[in-house]
């Protein structure tokens, strides 16, 4: 029971955090609730694993019995309970794996919260790994982890708990106001993460507001960029092709080593991947996320968005950084620096 009381703690610090509302706060609130969440599964995964080993056992006993229609239904039940080793390594080692084995092979968690997890554990991956902290949309993100976090708490509960009758228990359980006998199992960690979800919740619409705004003002960004581009850099009257331009040179670059010796002939004749087609359907899918009924659909939506846009957008920025460099160096050596 200490393991489930370190999860309740780790939820309330994390909660402290979220509301200094700071950005390194925010930032420490999500490591510790992406941490809380990945512990509650591996948890609820250790105990499927004793199943299937369980189960594995259970398999190879049965091989060894006469074979009749009875023994082959037992088997055929069995197996799908049985975890391979190949598959156990994939679930121990990697966060997706785990949400995906709880939500499409053993049904813990519902497939949209386990989508959404990935996303969270991703912006995650980023801040610690990377050091990028998207600062627009870490809000809304805490946010919504910590309401996840405190939902999987009462869903990923361990077969039994044990409470020790110590002060500092006696302490919680009131604190809490729930019970500490065998009903603490079955309702005093839902009552628990009921309280916690409750201290902290986003509306719908305020996270509706701040994902759709941020994607509007990268959107508008990345025009602009585009229009310095084609004025400046590229010297042309069309986004469309400045966004092909930009597209064209970046691969250019991945071969830049070689000979080039029809390069005039290979740029008028570039077919690119996104056109200015490709930026009105992300205007679309933007203000189409003001339709969703639920948070779950709104950061899938959001994510799918920014993914499909990430790859061209960091391409435009990078140029426009680029040629805003090589401007300044060119105004420097005219001014004899």
């Amino acid at each position: 029971m200490d393991r489930c009381w370190l999860i309740i703690d780790q939820i309330e610090q994390s909660h402290d955090m979220i509301v200094k509302d700071e950005t390194s706060y925010y930032r420490m609130a999500l490591l510790l609730l992406d941490n809380a969440v990945e512990v509650l599964m591996y948890r609820t995964i250790q105990n499927e694993l004793q199943y299937s080993e369980w189960y594995s056992t259970l398999a190879n006993n049965v091989k060894g019995l006469p074979q009749n229609d009875e023994i082959k239904k037992i088997h055929d039940d069995i197996h799908p309970k049985i975890i391979s080793p190949k598959r156990k390594k994939q679930i121990l080692k990697y966060f997706d794996e785990k949400t995906k084995f709880l939500s499409e092979e053993r049904y813990y968690v519902e497939r949209p919260i386990a989508r959404v997890l990935r996303i969270i554990h991703r912006y995650r991956n980023e801040l610690y790994h990377r050091d990028v902290i998207r600062k627009e949309i870490i809000r809304p993100i805490v946010y919504l982890s910590y309401e996840i976090a405190c939902d999987l708490l009462s869903k990923l509960k361990p077969g039994s708990y044990r409470l020790l009758d110590d002060q500092q228990t006696r302490i919680r359980i009131t604190k809490y106001r729930v019970e500490s006998g065998f009903d603490f199992a079955r309702n005093g960690i839902f009552s628990i993460a009921e309280q916690l979800k409750n201290k902290l919740l986003i509306e719908l619409s305020d996270l509706k507001t701040q994902l759709v705004e941020h994607l509007n003002d990268r959107i508008e960004n990345f025009e602009s960029n585009l229009d310095f581009l084609m004025t400046d850099g590229f010297h042309i009257t069309s986004q469309e092709e400045a966004l092909r331009q930009v597209q064209f040179f970046e691969n250019w670059k991945k071969v830049a080593h070689e000979r080039h010796p029809h390069f005039q002939h290979d740029l008028n004749t570039y077919v690119s991947k996104y056109n200015m087609n490709s930026i009105e359907t992300w205007k679309e899918s933007v203000a189409r996320l003001q339709e969703h009924a639920s948070k779950l659909a709104l950061i899938d939506g959001f994510a799918q968005v920014e993914e499909t846009f990430e790859e061209l957008e960091s391409l435009v920025t990078n140029a426009a950084i680029d040629l805003d460099g090589y401007i300044q160096s060119e105004v420097d050596r005219l001014r004899g620096k």
